[in-house]
This record gives structure tokens, sequence and C-alpha cells, in this order.
């Protein structure tokens, strides 16, 4: 199912290049947030695919089922998630009445970028993400993103890591914290 909704993008890159060894190896959640999910907060992640990485964290780390909300194109029948929102992330998101403690962006980001994007098209393209994962987030609440994606679009070119953060900062506020660099409006 992965497969055919990166197809609709017009990208053929399954779910395997995206392992869930990778989102424990890089503790994409930390384990701050995964205590909050144990203690009634929600999360919405988004472009969920198989759901692996949120089975994982219902199966090991103990996550109630109603603590993990999904959103993408197809629902994959190995999600152990029922709480399921069915549409394509750059649409509206007007459907989603809940809000959330934190939303995640699962390598969901560059493939669902318009195919030929330059670095101002997906400045623009995360932006409106970000805006939209705003909308249905508490006050306090967190955005995390695990996407190599993004930069693969732009291969060779190191220096898109700050510049793009910095001018994504800016338009949607807050701050933007990675491994080595924290990036503040």
């Amino acid at each position: 199912y992965t497969t055919n909704a990166l197809k609709a993008f017009g990208v053929s890159v399954g779910y395997v290049q995206f392992s869930i060894k990778d989102y424990v190896k890089k503790e994409v959640l930390s384990k701050k947030i995964i205590d909050s999910l144990s203690n009634g907060e929600v999360l919405l992640s988004v472009g969920i695919g198989d759901g692996n990485y949120e089975n994982h964290l219902i199966k090991t780390k103990q996550v109630p089922l109603n603590s993990i909300h999904g959103l993408d194109l197809v629902k994959c029948p190995t999600s152990l998630i029922s709480n399921f929102y069915n549409f394509d992330a750059k649409n509206s998101w007007q459907s989603i009445q809940k809000i959330y403690n934190c939303v995640l962006f699962g390598q969901i980001i560059g493939v669902s970028a318009p195919t030929r994007t330059d670095k101002q098209a997906m400045m623009s393209h995360i932006v409106d993400l970000l805006l939209k994962a705003k909308e249905v987030l508490t006050p306090n609440g967190s955005i995390v993103i695990f996407d190599i994606t993004i930069y693969s679009r732009f291969p060779g070119d190191a220096g898109i890591y700050e510049s793009l953060w910095t001018k994504v900062a800016d338009k949607v506020g807050g701050t933007i914290k990675r491994h080595d660099s924290e990036w503040y409006v």
C-alpha cells in the first residue's frame, strides 16, 4: 500500500528504504514524548505508511493504541492504528477535529513535494505542511520531522540544511532543533 501511495506522488520509493531500525536507532521520538503518550497525550503520525514505527511503539514501548492516530493516502492493513485520517496531507486538514500533543512527519515531506522542486518550492511545501500541523497542535506541542527524502532532492548541497530550516523557522515560528543546531524566530 505504501508503494501505491508513493506512486500517487509519482515517486517509486518503497518503505523498505525507511527501516524501523532507522527510526529506533535515531530515537525519532524522545523518551519524554513516548512517556507522554503513555500518560494520555496523543500523536498524529503523518505519512504513517505501513505503520511499522507506530506498531513498534505500541508493542515494545507500551504506548496505548488510542494515543497514536495516523494520516496517509491509504490505510495499510498491517497497521494497528484504528484512528486514521485518509487524505493527502497537502490538502486541507479541516476534517481533523482533534488537537495533538505531537505531530510526526516520517519520510513524507520530501516524497510528497512536487517532482521538480527547487529550494524555494521545497521551503514553501515544508512551511505549508508545518502550518497545517500547527493548526492541530497544542500550544506547547512538538512537531517532529524524520525525513531524509527532503535532502535527497538536492544531492551535493550540504548548505541547504541551515538555509532551508532558517527560512522555515522564520515563516512558521518557534524553534527548530536539530541534533547539532537550533534555529530561532
